[in-house]
Protein backbone atom coordinates (compact mmCIF):
# COMPACT_ATOMS: atom_id res chain seq x y z
CA UNK A 1 0.00 0.00 0.00
CA UNK A 2 1.16 3.42 -0.78
CA UNK A 3 0.80 6.51 1.20
CA UNK A 4 1.62 9.93 0.63
CA UNK A 5 5.26 10.73 1.65
CA UNK A 6 4.86 14.14 4.69
CA UNK A 7 1.21 13.90 4.73
CA UNK A 8 1.01 15.68 8.42
CA UNK A 9 3.66 19.01 7.71
CA UNK A 10 1.37 21.60 8.82
CA UNK A 11 -1.95 20.12 10.57
CA UNK A 12 -1.17 18.22 13.95
CA UNK A 13 -1.75 14.55 13.00
CA UNK A 14 -2.15 12.02 15.56
CA UNK A 15 -1.62 8.14 14.41
CA UNK A 16 -4.20 6.30 16.24
CA UNK A 17 -3.40 2.44 16.85
CA UNK A 18 -5.80 0.00 18.25
CA UNK A 19 -6.60 -3.43 16.90
CA UNK A 20 -10.46 -2.37 17.93
CA UNK A 21 -12.21 -0.09 15.81
CA UNK A 22 -14.50 0.91 18.59
CA UNK A 23 -11.69 1.75 20.75
CA UNK A 24 -10.43 3.73 17.83
CA UNK A 25 -13.36 5.41 17.39
CA UNK A 26 -13.68 6.44 20.91
CA UNK A 27 -9.90 7.63 20.86
CA UNK A 28 -11.09 10.19 17.67
CA UNK A 29 -14.07 11.11 19.76
CA UNK A 30 -11.93 12.21 22.72
CA UNK A 31 -9.30 14.16 20.77
CA UNK A 32 -12.97 16.36 19.18
CA UNK A 33 -11.33 18.74 16.53
CA UNK A 34 -8.18 20.16 15.46
CA UNK A 35 -6.58 16.90 15.17
CA UNK A 36 -5.89 15.12 11.95
CA UNK A 37 -6.18 11.60 12.82
CA UNK A 38 -4.32 8.31 10.90
CA UNK A 39 -5.62 4.96 12.13
CA UNK A 40 -4.28 1.35 12.04
CA UNK A 41 -5.48 -1.67 13.44
CA UNK A 42 -2.13 -3.61 14.13
CA UNK A 43 1.15 -3.03 14.63
CA UNK A 44 2.73 -3.75 11.16
CA UNK A 45 0.54 -1.29 9.90
CA UNK A 46 1.12 1.23 12.54
CA UNK A 47 4.87 1.40 11.68
CA UNK A 48 4.12 1.65 7.87
CA UNK A 49 1.80 4.48 8.80
CA UNK A 50 4.62 6.28 11.08
CA UNK A 51 7.02 5.85 8.21
CA UNK A 52 4.63 7.39 5.45
CA UNK A 53 2.59 10.10 7.49
CA UNK A 54 5.54 10.80 9.79
CA UNK A 55 2.63 11.82 12.79
CA UNK A 56 3.23 14.48 15.21
CA UNK A 57 2.18 11.91 18.17
CA UNK A 58 0.82 8.00 18.36
CA UNK A 59 -1.57 7.30 20.35
CA UNK A 60 -0.60 3.38 20.76
CA UNK A 61 -2.42 0.35 22.52
CA UNK A 62 -0.51 -2.36 24.07
CA UNK A 63 -3.35 -5.42 23.61
CA UNK A 64 -3.03 -5.97 20.06
CA UNK A 65 -2.60 -9.69 18.11
CA UNK A 66 0.36 -10.16 16.47
CA UNK A 67 2.64 -7.38 17.02
CA UNK A 68 1.57 -5.66 20.26
CA UNK A 69 1.90 -2.38 20.88
CA UNK A 70 5.26 -2.87 23.38
CA UNK A 71 7.14 -4.00 20.26
CA UNK A 72 5.13 -1.45 17.65
CA UNK A 73 6.81 1.35 19.99
CA UNK A 74 10.28 -0.43 20.11
CA UNK A 75 10.22 -0.11 16.08
CA UNK A 76 8.94 3.02 15.90
CA UNK A 77 11.47 4.51 18.26
CA UNK A 78 14.06 3.30 16.41
CA UNK A 79 12.94 5.10 13.61
CA UNK A 80 12.48 7.91 15.44
CA UNK A 81 14.29 8.26 18.42
CA UNK A 82 12.13 11.76 19.59
CA UNK A 83 8.75 10.08 18.12
CA UNK A 84 5.78 11.04 20.72
CA UNK A 85 4.18 7.86 21.86
CA UNK A 86 1.18 8.05 24.28
CA UNK A 87 -0.35 4.40 25.34
CA UNK A 88 -3.88 4.08 25.79
CA UNK A 89 -4.81 0.87 26.96
CA UNK A 90 -7.11 -1.15 29.79
CA UNK A 91 -4.33 -2.94 30.68
CA UNK A 92 -2.86 -1.04 33.47
CA UNK A 93 -0.81 -3.70 35.38
CA UNK A 94 2.62 -2.01 37.08
CA UNK A 95 4.48 -4.43 34.72
CA UNK A 96 2.79 -3.21 31.45
CA UNK A 97 3.19 0.28 32.51
CA UNK A 98 6.51 -0.15 33.05
CA UNK A 99 7.94 -1.70 30.15
CA UNK A 100 5.87 0.97 28.08
CA UNK A 101 8.06 3.38 29.49
CA UNK A 102 11.39 1.84 28.97
CA UNK A 103 10.39 1.47 25.35
CA UNK A 104 9.75 5.29 25.07
CA UNK A 105 6.00 6.19 26.05
CA UNK A 106 5.96 9.30 27.48
CA UNK A 107 2.85 8.60 28.82
CA UNK A 108 0.16 5.32 29.99
CA UNK A 109 -3.28 6.71 30.24
CA UNK A 110 -6.23 3.87 30.93
CA UNK A 111 -9.29 2.67 29.13
CA UNK A 112 -11.47 4.08 29.20
CA UNK A 113 -10.38 7.00 27.95
CA UNK A 114 -10.69 10.68 29.66
CA UNK A 115 -10.96 13.20 27.13
CA UNK A 116 -9.79 15.73 29.40
CA UNK A 117 -6.45 14.22 30.04
CA UNK A 118 -5.79 12.76 26.68
CA UNK A 119 -6.18 16.06 25.04
CA UNK A 120 -4.33 18.33 27.59
CA UNK A 121 -1.49 15.81 27.21
CA UNK A 122 -1.45 16.26 23.90
CA UNK A 123 -1.34 20.09 23.90
CA UNK A 124 1.37 19.78 26.47
CA UNK A 125 3.76 17.99 24.41
CA UNK A 126 3.07 19.90 21.06
CA UNK A 127 3.55 23.96 23.74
Amino acid sequence: MSYPSSACPTSPCILVVDDSRLARAMVRKALGKGWRIIEASCGPEAIEKFQAYKPWAVVMDLTMPGMNGLEAITRIKQLEPKAKIVVVTADIQEGSVRMARERGALAVLPKPLDPQKITSLLKELFS
